[in-house]
Formats: structure tokens, C-alpha cells, sequence
């Protein structure tokens, strides 16, 4: 029976180009939401602590600070690795000592025990890098040392290597409690002596690599640049963002479900201001924003620290927002206490004091200004107080990628997106979203509604005749386009590639290839769909043409992920484990992760092609995930949780999560299609069984033109009812009906 299955499925796979039939599905329902006042609680907001691990007193135990946080009514603590001297071991490798990861690892299970959020900040500033590394250290044009002399730069080797090593502690030892929660603190470019820091020679070689040319001086800390001098500065912003990318890859690959989060500074930064030296691009994608600006409380200029409020929480409107509002050691109390009335006042989620050794000895309490109603629960998925928004375009034929959205938020601040639009954390309250194409308004614009908490708003904007109803059958896509007009999307990281070719010409037209080039830590090429499912059978043909095997044990190379949210819910794809290589299935169970999983059958080869099924139901008790190969159950696992982070959200297709994988790997791909059911349960009643087979034989013989002909008979999309389909029927009556 396997060898027969397996031959129909290479059969599927030698006539998938045969079919010519486009199918135009709904993506995202049409929900008319009328206005409907509710009464909200207020909700609770951070009133959190920072504590810095160098400047503790040994008599600062986990139980002490737990204790000092309970007396003061703080419901948060934000952990600062910055300086390191007291953790580190000297090796970049294994950077944090035992002792600190016990203490770290006693005050997350006691903040768990409290209810406090945690969050883990790391920085660019390490002491002990100004003996052992001086070559990273930021420096001005003749070595000038900035103010404290131990800003790293973000392109030094080791420098980087020593922050992914010690996210990975982190973020192992903070799952254990909760979802994990890292920041990236204050990569930028202070100055040395009065002139710009950027002339470590960390900096200056990847600078003449990447252009040839030394860096330019600068003559003073502000003024305006030459060309030469913005065509740096644009790439040392390109550092800092490439810096964030990495490590909050690096911490997403060790727990896939990792609030991200990084600060915005606004002093010391070179030149003048941080909004020449920083990317800020790059905030607009991060899941929490941290501001602070000392020096404009410590001048009492409060308009100068309202407008910077506004303009960090412009930079990504659906982020969580937090303000650090200095110590009694830099300002007074009352400046302080009008600062986080200033923070509270632009709707900040909650402030942060900084820090807890400066301010031990004249502690005070703002748990009344940010109306902190007791601890603050860690945020998950079930209890988020935000909601979701999705927005698509139909222009009576096809769905339109690239319609422009104008969407105003709650808080006044009009952004400008365009279709297909998803953001999964958007803020509550009220919405005004237009839509135009081609310079015409959508039919129906403005779209007007009330985001309530953890709601699911999806709208699709029409120009001209609706779009077609939806169906059980929702994507499929054999390349015949010759591009990826058919997806939302591709993504790649630096180097990598996706495209469609004709490689396989002569035997199957167009397919996809994708190819990483060993060069980066991350590394991923994948094309992706939006979707808003609950039920899923998501299949592919892929075939590896070098690349095999893979380096070390642990390495993954995932083909096939679902997302829901920002979290990847269920993968499929190749790992090495225990010295071969291997299919690996990794997927969650609730918040808990399920796998990665290794099967090594059938055997993973390189120049063959593999149709690999993935499976996927939401329920919160009756969830279910399975893989198949080659018609072949390879993973089946039932019972599961998989309701806790909602609805499927994107499909990927590709090359996925790859970490730290010395050589390059390319595979093509083809006939990738997902629908809300099993293919061969034709008529979608959740079971493949004799009902479905008889409909497929009443129709044998038939071709595209014969009234007996059904697209969704034809199960390998030859244009012809044959007895290929109704084979490929009976055996997944024969195999949905064994535990294989």
C-alpha cells in the first residue's frame, strides 16, 4: 500500500503543471461591525522597578527586592544586564556565571509567584570589552574614549557573539516561568571627548570591506554633513539595525513566542540627536518600546519631553510603551512625579524607575498616578487588551496587493499602510481606515469601528463588483504565473533569495527556488500568505539540491510553518539530530513548546522531490497536528492545546528559521496549496470515506467541458477524472482510517 501511495504521489507530482485553473478565494471575511458603547474597566498599568546587576549589594537577595517591590506597590522589574562585570566569566561563549544565572533564575520564579512582569534588557555597554576586546570599543578619531569608555560597537565580533550567548541564558531561564521578554538597551553612538565615537576598528574594517573607503571625519558633534559623511551615517544606522535583527532572531529561534522589545534614547547619542544615528525604522516592528530622556526632566522641559513621548509612540503605534523616568540622584521627586503625569497623560502602558540602587535610600511611590490597580498579570494571548486588524482589497477580478490605506488610531496618529494589512496588536478603541487604488476611493470608504479587546476586525474594501463568495478550498499555486503574484508576500534576509524559475522545464514548468548563502547568523527565504483559519491542510512538493547534509546536531531548516499572531504554532522541515539528518515537526501545546520531533523515515536525500503534508486544528483540549510524506504519517499528535493563540494568521513556504548554518542550501519547490480540508474529502463533511469515493467514480472519464466534470473531484489537478483521483481517495480512506 506505501509503495502504491508513494507512486501516485510521484505521479501527482509529474502532471502538477497540467492544471490551469485560477482560483480567486475570499481571504478575509467582510464583517459589518456596528457601534456598540461598552463600560471598560481601567486597566492596570506597569509601575515597574529597574534593577542593574553591578550595582546590587550583596545583601540585595531575590526575596529582598520582592519585598522592597511589594512595600513600594511596583508590579514590574526590568532586569539590566548592562556593564556586566559582576556575571562575567571571560568567555564570550558561556558569558554569565553560575551565581547570576541561580539569582536571575530565583527572582523570575518569585516575580512569577507575585505576578510581576519581567523583563531582561540587554546593552551595549560591557566593561570588561575595554581590556579584553579595546579593538570594539567605540572610540573617537584618535581614540578619544567616550564618557565611561565602555560603549561597544554593534559591529564587533565578539561583542555580538557575547550578547546572542547571553539572550539565549535569558531566555531559557525566563520560559521556564513565563513568556520570556528581551530588550536591546541603547545601541548607539555616543560621543568620545566631544567628537563622534565611530572609529573603533571593529568599525572601520567592515566599513572598507563594505565600501573601500575609511571613514570620514567629522569635525564636530553637529552641523550639516557632506555627501560622503551621510552615505556613513546611513550605514552605521544600518549596524544598529542588522545589531536588533540579530539578536531578536537569536531570541525568537530559542523560544519562538519572545516579546521583543528595545529602548529609545535620546541623549549622548551622536550627532546631536538620535534621529540621525538611529534606525528607527526598525521600531516600528518591535513588540515593546522602552523611552527615556534624563536630561530633559532634569531642565524641566516638560514640552521638549511631551514632544519626545508623542514621537517615540508614532514610530509604532500598536507597541506597548513605557517611559523611564530617571531617580532622585539625577532630579527631584516633583520632577519626576510630573514626568510620569506627562507619560501617563499620552497614554503610556506604565513607566519604569530607574533605577533601584540610586533610589533604595528615598524610595516613592507613583502607583497612584499610573492608576495601578495591584500586580500586573504577565501578558498572554487569553488576556492581551488589544485587538487584531486585517484589511484586504478586491478589485471585482483579483485581490489587490498594494492598495493604499490610511488608518487613524485611537490616539489621533494616521499612518499610511497598504493592502494586505494585519496588525495583531493594534490598540482599542475607535478607527477610520480609507482605502484607494490607482487613485480611485474604495466603494466602501471610510470604513469606521470600535476595536474592542482581543476582537478580530477584518474588512474588505471593494472597488466595483464584490468579491466571490468564500470557499472550503482556499490556495493553490503551481508557479504557472511565473511569479509570486498569488502570495501577500516574500521575505528574505540579507544574501538570501526567492524566485521562480523554469530549472525543471522540461519536466513540470515554472516552480520556486529558494537559497540561502551561509554567510549570516539568520538566515531564511520564504514567500508567505495571509489567512484567518481555524482548520488546515497545507501541502508542498520540495526537493533539496545542495546543502545536505547539515552541519551539526540541532541545525533545522524548516519548509513549512503556520503562524498565528507572532507566533509559529506548527513547522515542518529538516533537522539534524544525533549525527543524520532527519524530517523534524516543532509546533506548541498551550504556551508550551511541542518538539521538535525527528523522524527518520523515509530517508532525507538530496535531488528527489518529497510531498510533504502538514495538518493543523485549532481546539483548546482536541487540537491536532500531523505530517505527512509521501503519503506517509510521519507525525501524529492529537489532544493538544492549540487554541491559545487564536486563528491561524500566515502560511510560509520556504526556507525558515535557519541559525547559525555554515554553507549554503538551495531547494525548489512547487505545487503549495492549503485548504480547510483534506483534499480527498471531497465533499467536506471532515471525513475521507466511501461517499467521497463514489462521487469521484461517477465522474471517472470526465474532462473540463463535461457537465459531470467538479474542480473539487479532480484531485490532482490534471484537467481529467480519472482513476488517479479516485485512488488517491481510497487510500486516504485506508490511511485517515489507521494509526499509521
Amino acid at each position: 500500500m506505501v509503495s502504491l501511495t508513494r507512486f501516485l504521489k510521484l505521479k501527482l507530482a509529474q502532471t502538477r503543471k497540467a492544471a490551469t485553473v485560477t482560483i480567486f478565494l475570499l481571504l478575509f471575511a467582510v464583517i459589518v461591525v456596528g457601534y456598540s458603547p461598552t463600560v471598560k474597566a481601567e486597566q492596570s498599568k506597569v509601575n515597574g522597578l529597574t534593577i542593574a546587576l553591578d550595582t546590587l549589594r550583596s545583601s540585595d537577595t531575590p526575596q529582598v527586592l520582592i519585598n522592597f517591590m511589594k512595600q513600594w506597590h511596583y508590579n514590574s522589574l526590568r532586569i539590566y544586564m548592562g556593564w556586566c562585570s559582576s556575571f562575567w566569566t571571560g568567555d564570550i561563549n558561556n558569558p554569565m556565571n553560575t551565581k547570576t544565572q541561580n539569582f536571575i533564575d530565583e527572582l523570575c520564579r518569585l516575580c512569577a509567584q507575585n505576578n510581576f512582569t519581567v523583563v531582561c534588557a540587554v546593552s551595549a555597554q560591557v566593561t570588561p570589552f575595554k581590556t579584553s576586546y579595546h579593538e570594539e570599543i567605540q572610540v573617537g578619531p584618535n581614540g578619544e574614549e567616550n564618557s565611561q569608555g565602555n560603549w561597544v560597537c554593534p559591529t564587533g565580533p565578539k561583542f555580538q557573539t557575547f550578547t546572542k550567548n547571553l539572550v539565549r541564558i535569558l531566555v531559557n531561564i525566563m520560559e521556564k516561568y513565563a513568556t520570556p521578554r528581551i530588550s536591546v538597551d541603547e545601541i548607539v553612538f555616543v560621543t568620545g571627548g566631544g567628537k563622534p565615537a565611530f572609529y573603533s576598528q571593529s568599525m572601520k574594517a567592515v566599513y572598507r570591506q563594505a565600501t573601500g573607503k575609511d571613514i570620514p571625519l567629522f569635525s564636530s558633534t553637529s552641523g550639516t554633513y557632506n555627501n560622503e559623511q551621510k552615505q556613513f551615517i546611513e550605514f552605521a544606522k544600518g549596524t544598529i539595525r542588522t545589531f536588533y535583527q540579530m539578536i531578536e532572531s537569536t531570541a525568537k529561534a530559542e523560544n519562538p513566542n519572545v516579546w521583543f522589545g528595545a529602548l529609545v534614547d535620546t541623549y549622548w547619542v551622536y550627532p546631536k540627536t538620535s534621529d540621525d544615528t538611529q534606525p528607527y525604522d526598525y521600531y516600528a516592528t518591535v513588540d515593546e518600546i522602552v523611552y527615556e530622556w534624563f536630561y530633559a526632566i532634569q531642565n524641566e522641559n516638560w514640552e521638549g519631553v511631551t514632544d519626545g513621548l508623542r514621537r517615540i509612540k508614532n514610530l509604532n503605534p500598536s507597541a506597548i510603551h513605557y517611559f523611564i523616568y530617571g531617580t532622585s540622584t539625577m532630579t527631584s521627586i516633583a520632577n519626576m512625579r510630573k514626568s510620569v503625569e506627562l507619560a501617563m497623560a499620552e497614554g503610556y502602558d506604565g513607566v519604569f524607575l530607574y533605577e533601584y540602587a540610586k533610589s533604595r535610600s528615598n524610595p516613592f511611590d507613583v502607583s497612584d498616578i499610573v492608576f495601578s490597580t495591584g500586580s500586573t498579570p504577565e501578558p498572554s494571548p487569553s488576556q492581551t487588551q488589544y485587538g487584531t486588524l486585517k484589511f484586504s482589497a478586491w478589485n471585482g477580478e483579483n485581490w489587490v496587493v498594494g492598495a493604499a490605506l490610511t488608518i487613524m488610531f485611537p490616539n489621533g496618529t494616521i499612518i499610511d499602510k497598504f493592502t494586505p494589512y494585519e496588525n495583531s496588536q493594534a490598540p482599542l478603541g475607535f478607527y477610520t481606515v480609507n482605502c484607494v487604488n490607482s487613485g480611485q476611493e474604495a466603494d466602501n470608504s471610510p470604513y469606521s469601528f470600535t476595536l474592542d479587546s482581543n476582537e478580530v476586525e477584518s474588512y474588505t474594501f471593494v472597488f466595483g463588483p464584490s468579491p466571490p463568495p468564500s470557499s472550503a478550498y482556499v490556495f493553490e499555486d503551481n508557479f504557472d504565473s511565473a511569479d509570486f503574484s498569488k502570495w501577500t508576500g516574500i521575505s528574505t534576509s540579507y544574501g538570501e533569495v526567492a524566485e521562480v524559475v523554469d530549472t525543471f522545464a522540461d519536466a513540470n514548468g515554472y516552480c520556486v527556488q529558494f537559497s540561502s548563502n551561509g554567510r549570516n547568523e539568520v538566515e531564511y527565504a520564504y514567500c508567505y500568505k495571509t489567512v484567518d483559519m481555524e482548520e488546515i491542510w497545507v501541502s508542498g512538493d520540495f526537493y533539496v539540491s545542495s546543502g545536505l547534509p547539515l552541519d551539526s546536531n540541532g541545525d533545522r531548516a524548516y519548509l513549512i510553518r503556520l503562524m498565528a499572531g507572532q507566533y509559529y504554532v506548527a513547522s515542518i522541515g529538516i533537522g539534524r539530530y544525533d549525527g543524520s539528518d532527519r524530517w523534524v515537526l516543532y509546533g506548541r501545546n498551550g504556551s508550551e513548546r511541542a518538539g521538535p520531533f525527528y523522524s527518520s523515515s523515509p530517508a532525507v536525500e538530496m535531488k528527489r522531490w518529497y510531498h510533504m503534508e502538514l495538518r493543523w486544528k485549532k481546539h483548546s483540549t482536541l487540537g491536532v497536528m500531523e505530517a505527512y510524506l509521501n503519503g506517509l504519517k510521519i507525525f501524529s499528535m492529537n489532544n493538544l492545546d492549540t487554541a491559545r493563540y487564536g486563528n491561524l494568521s500566515q502560511i510560509n513556504f520556504g526556507l525558515m528559521s535557519m541559525t547559525e548554518y555554515g554553507k549554503s542550501l538551495s531547494i525548489y519547490g512547487d505545487c503549495f496549496s492549503f485548504s480547510t480540508y483534506k483534499k480527498t474529502d471531497v465533499n467536506c463533511d471532515g471525513a475521507v470515506d466511501l461517499k467521497d469515493a463514489l462521487s469521484v467514480a461517477q465522474a471517472c472519464g470526465s474532462s473540463i467541458g463535461d457537465p459531470r466534470y467538479q474542480l473539487n473531484l479532480d484531485i490532482n489537478d490534471d484537467e481529467v477524472i480519472d482513476v488517479i483521483d479516485y485512488m488517491l481517495v481510497a487510500l486516504d480512506i485506508s490511511r485517515l482510517n489507521q494509526n499509521i
